[in-house]
């Protein structure tokens, strides 16, 4: 699989039928193509973004996924062992949450994701920027995704 491509799935943004609670100096904006919304993270004096997608089914499955995350920041893939040790579940009112997190190669940044499977789609949380924006917004990152409820 390309690591950068996205697994197949509709090119337009499911219905937004899971809801959140951002922080005062988070923004909540409208998606647009696939993204059900895109997130704008302030912390730590600078910024971060988070899309925000939802696909039918598995989605290609959650290794799958978090090795093209892992591509994307240009890292190598990780089999289930080392994803097994990297993983954390996380519990939130929607479902569980498989929250991972990396940091890039030398000048690829840092990325904070969760995927929930629910309501019969893969929702697919990814937080990118970098390392010390997400690091200050990782108490807030993870709040955010014990969070999630169906709306």
């Amino acid at each position: 699989m390309d690591p950068g491509a996205l697994p197949a799935g509709t090119a337009e943004a499911a219905p937004r039928d899971l809801a959140w609670t951002i922080p005062a100096d988070w923004k909540d904006r409208p998606g647009s193509g696939m993204r059900v919304a895109t997130i704008a993270i302030a912390a730590g004096g600078g910024t971060a973004e988070m899309s925000v997608i939802a696909l039918d089914g598995s989605a290609g499955g959650t290794l799958a996924n978090v090795n093209r995350w892992r591509g994307q920041l240009g890292l190598g893939e990780i089999g289930e062992i080392e994803f097994a040790r990297t993983a954390v579940k996380v519990a939130s009112a929607a479902g569980e949450v498989t929250v991972v997190e990396f940091a890039g190669a030398a000048g690829q940044g840092s990325l904070f994701g969760g995927l929930l499977n629910a309501k019969g789609r893969t929702w697919f949380f990814k937080a990118t920027g970098p390392a010390n924006v997400l690091a200050a917004a990782r108490a807030d990152l993870m709040t955010f995704i014990q969070g999630l409820h169906a709306r």
